[in-house]
């Protein structure tokens, strides 16, 4: 009887002791992970223009890249400026517009129609590439069907 009592506190700091190495090794995805909605992200578009944007504004389209993104996974692999802001090589001209319109996208109310995005002249494919690239064209699909 002795001799199982022994067995199971053995055990029993085994396993805890295997939680502390457990909690260890998960320590900085947990500290990674406490990312906010209302965090404020620096991006810059070709280096020509730098705007901060809300990480709620970034992540609002479930499943994009875009989202995935700016989650607090995958930042530390984001190419940044010198300033540390996340670098982006499409212009300003592509980007102010579809930031504008993410962030017109979030207010929006469930019911309401989808705003478009006003690109100038010329910056079509452009911005047809970074819809794609972002992984917006879900949403895309929704406002031209409207």
């Amino acid at each position: 009887m002795l001799l199982e009592r022994d067995q199971r506190v053995e055990i029993d700091h085994h396993e805890l002791h295997k939680d502390r190495e457990d909690h260890g090794v998960h320590k900085p995805a947990m500290t990674k992970s406490s990312v906010g909605p209302n965090d404020l992200i620096g991006l810059t578009f070709q280096g020509e223009k730098k705007v901060l944007m809300k990480r709620s504004v970034l992540c609002q389209v479930e499943g994009s890249k875009l989202a995935a993104m700016f989650s607090g996974h995958y930042e530390d692999s984001l190419e940044l400026d010198k300033d540390g802001n996340v670098y982006f090589n499409y212009p300003p001209a592509v980007m102010m517009p579809l930031m504008d319109w993410l962030t017109v996208l979030q207010d929006l109310a469930p019911d309401a129609e989808l705003p478009t995005i006003n690109i100038p002249e010329g910056y079509g494919t452009v911005c047809d590439g970074a819809v794609k690239f972002f992984g917006l064209e879900s949403v895309m699909d929704q406002q031209k069907s409207s």
